[in-house]
C-alpha cells in the first residue's frame, strides 16, 4: 500500500477527519500562508534598513515558488487514496485480486475505499455465485435424463403393451421435472424472481412424495423400501423446485450409499424452534476421516454401491439450497457401514 501518512494524519483532526474538501482546502490555506509567513520572517531577522525593493521581490518569488512546491507536494499526497482505489479497480479487472483497502475513514475518500471493497468483494461473490449455479444446471440435469434413458431402455426390452401407459407417464414425469429444474436454476442463477419463484408455506408430504415418485426407477433398480414418517399437517416456507431439488439430491444419495434389498427412512418434525428432517440410511456410512464433504469438487466423493459416480456437486448445492432458506445440513454416521444421517433444520414458517 502506498503511504497514505499524509491522508490518516489530516483525519485526525477535527472538521477534517469526515470532509475530504476541508482537508485540501487547508492545504491551500496553507500553502497560501507560506509566502506571507516567510517574507515576515525575513524582514523581522534582517536589517530593515539595509533591504532593497529587489530583495524584497526575490524574497518573496522564492517563498512563493517554495509554497507552491509544498502544496502540490502535499495535495499529491493526499490524493493517494483516490489513486489506490483506482490501482485496486485495474488489479481486479486485470488479475481478478480482491482490494485490501482500509475501510475506517469517514470522509468522501475513505467511503469511496470502503464502498469499493465492499462493491468488489459483492461482485465476486455474485459471479462465484453465477458459476455454482452452471454447475448446478449441468449436474442435476443428468438425473431426469438417465431416468429416461433407464425408462427408454426398459420400454426396448419389454414387450408387454399393458406397461407401456406407465412408461410414458413416468417420461413425461421426468421430462416435467426437468423443465421445472431448469426454470428455477435460471432464475435463482440471474436473481430474477418472480412472485410465483419467491418462498411460500406449504405441506411437506405432498412435495415428498413428489419426489419419491420421481425416484421410483432407481428405487426399483436397487429394490429398496422408502419408509416415511411425516405427519401430514407439517409445514414449510421453501421455494418449491429449489426445495424439492435439495430433497432429491439427499435421497438419491441415500440410494446411491444403500444396499440392494434395503431401506431408506425420511423423516420429520416439528421441533420448538425449527422443523427437522432426516434422511437415512442403511448403507456403506463413513467415519470422520471420509466424511461427505459440503465442498464442490472435493477429492473425497466416493461411489455407490452399484458403482454410482459422483462429481462433488450434489450435496455442496443441496447445503446452498437450504442455507437459501435460513436452514442448515449436517451429515451424521455411526462409522463404515453403519448407514448415514443427512438432517436439515429448517425455521418454522411465519
Amino acid at each position: 500500500m502506498t503511504d497514505m501518512r499524509l491522508y490518516t494524519s489530516l483525519s485526525k483532526f477535527r472538521y477534517l477527519d469526515r470532509n475530504y474538501s476541508f482537508k485540501y482546502l487547508f492545504i491551500a490555506f496553507v500553502g497560501v500562508h507560506i509566502p506571507l509567513i516567510g517574507i515576515i520572517t525575513f524582514i523581522t531577522l534582517s536589517d530593515f534598513t539595509s533591504l532593497t525593493p529587489g530583495m524584497v521581490i526575490l524574497s518573496t518569488l522564492g517563498f512563493t515558488l517554495v509554497a507552491c512546491a509544498v502544496t502540490l507536494l502535499m495535495q499529491n499526497a493526499l490524493a493517494r487514496p483516490i489513486v489506490e482505489t483506482k490501482n485496486a479497480l485495474i488489479d481486479y479487472l486485470s488479475n481478478k485480486k480482491l482490494p485490501q483497502l482500509p475501510t475506517d475513514f469517514k470522509d468522501e475518500a475513505g467511503l469511496l475505499m470502503s464502498n469499493t471493497c465492499t462493491a468488489l468483494q459483492e461482485l465476486d461473490n455474485l459471479i462465484k455465485e453465477k458459476r455454482d449455479f452452471i454447475y448446478l444446471l449441468s449436474h442435476d440435469l443428468k438425473t431426469p435424463l438417465h431416468n429416461v434413458l433407464t425408462i427408454t431402455h426398459l420400454m426396448k426390452e419389454d414387450t408387454d403393451n399393458d406397461s407401456k401407459e406407465e412408461y410414458i407417464n413416468l417420461i413425461r414425469q421426468s421430462t416435467q421435472y426437468q423443465l421445472q429444474l431448469i426454470t428455477s436454476v435460471l432464475n435463482l442463477a440471474t436473481s430474477e424472481f418472480t412472485e410465483g419463484n419467491e418462498p411460500h408455506v406449504l405441506f411437506l408430504e405432498p412435495m415428498l412424495s413428489k419426489v419419491l415418485n420421481d425416484h421410483s426407477t432407481s428405487l426399483q433398480n436397487k429394490k429398496l423400501q422408502i419408509l416415511t414418517d411425516v405427519a401430514p399437517t407439517i409445514q414449510i416456507k421453501v421455494n418449491d423446485e429449489l426445495f424439492s431439488m435439495a430433497l432429491s439430491n439427499l435421497i438419491t444419495n441415500a440410494i446411491k450409499f444403500s444396499r440392494r434389498n434395503s431401506e431408506v427412512m425420511i423423516r420429520a418434525a416439528v421441533m420448538d424452534d425449527h422443523i427437522m428432517i432426516r434422511v437415512i440410511d442403511y448403507g456403506i456410512g463413513f467415519t470422520a476421516a471420509n466424511a461427505p464433504s459440503f465442498e464442490p469438487f472435493t477429492k473425497s466423493s466416493r461411489s455407490g454401491t452399484m458403482g454410482e459416480s459422483s462429481n462433488g456437486l450434489g450435496l455442496y448445492f443441496t447445503r446452498k439450497i437450504i442455507k437459501y432458506h435460513g436452514g442448515s445440513l449436517i451429515a451424521e454416521s455411526e462409522g463404515d457401514g453403519k448407514g448415514a444421517k443427512f438432517i436439515i433444520k429448517l425455521p418454522l414458517p411465519a
